[in-house]
């Protein structure tokens, strides 16, 4: 079975100019999604936040993210009275009309073979956050989503190895976005703004900025992928267990994008740059970290 390649972002900020590169990026390197870990408007902005939807939703695949601390949780209502209204599409501050960007806090989707759960929004205390939550929501909202593609998970229960595909899912919520293909044994994905405590989470201060609810969450369930941001200088790619996780940090133009394969058996993923010529030079040469990223797990 084909594996699903998935470009993969977080902390756009509002920055439209580079949220263009990411899509043009993704439709060359062959991605059927791009994922978007949180932080897609600008500080005290929230109109970019149609801005960078308006952008996101030109990618001719799917766009899943979660929202971040940046992001304010009004925009998660607007979305789903959106999505109701329209079966999947988004619209902007005037009004229109945009498809092709889904926003995930405690729910899932299945897309292209693979599950995807998610949650938004940032453990409170965190610096600057106009999207806050609680550890304890933050698992609730992650097991949530986790039983709406999994009825056989249960709070107490075994969870066994999901990088393989191993629960059969099936719509089993009121805020479930499962597709045609619910039941198919599809690997999981799961994606949250804060990275898993002590991984991918180091300041510039030295200070580990995770969530402990994260990294438990990743630690029992094992999913095949777990895309993170929030820690701009910590970006990179670790693994979890069995879970690989990547914090792909914000996107900018000439720099290599973060790709994942995902599928039945091993999850890869490589550092890419697109071609140059093919964009009319828009893309700049390698920057330093392709040089010194890992380019597969």
């Amino acid at each position: 079975r084909a594996k699903m390649r998935l470009c993969l972002s977080s902390d756009i900020h509002g920055n439209v100019k580079a949220t263009s590169y990411l899509v043009k990026s993704a439709e060359q390197l062959g991605c059927t999604a791009i994922l978007v870990a949180g932080d897609l408007c600008a500080w005290e902005d929230y109109r970019s936040y149609f801005r960078v939807v308006a952008e996101l939703s030109k990618f001719k695949g799917r766009v899943i993210a979660v929202l971040g601390n940046s992001d304010y949780p009004e925009l998660l209502g607007v979305a789903r009275a959106e999505a109701q209204l329209t079966q999947g599409a988004e619209v902007d501050e005037k009004g229109r009309v945009e498809s092709g960007v889904s926003l995930l806090h405690g729910d899932c989707l299945v897309f292209g073979g693979a599950r995807f759960v998610g949650a938004s929004g940032v453990p409170e205390g965190a610096h600057g956050s106009y999207f806050s939550t609680s550890e304890g929501e933050l698992r609730g909202l992650l097991r949530g989503a986790l039983e709406r593609c999994d009825p056989t998970f249960k709070e107490n229960g075994n969870v066994s190895d999901n990088t393989n595909g191993s629960h059969n899912a099936s719509d089993a919520g009121n805020h479930t976005n499962l597709g045609p293909d619910a039941k198919s044994n599809a690997p999981l994905v799961s994606m949250t703004h804060p990275p898993p405590l002590g991984a991918l989470d180091a300041t510039y201060a030295g200070d580990n900025a995770g969530s402990r609810t994260v990294l438990e969450f990743i630690r029992e369930v094992q999913p095949a992928l777990h895309v993170c941001g929030h820690i701009h200088e910590a970006k990179g790619v670790t693994k979890v267990g069995k879970t690989v996780v990547v914090n792909p940090g914000p996107p900018k133009r000439g720099d290599p994008i973060y790709v994942a394969e995902v599928g039945h058996g091993e999850t890869t993923v490589e550092l890419v740059t697109p071609d140059a010529k093919r964009w009319g030079g828009l893309l700049g040469p390698n920057s330093r970290l392709a040089k010194k990223a890992p380019t597969n797990l």
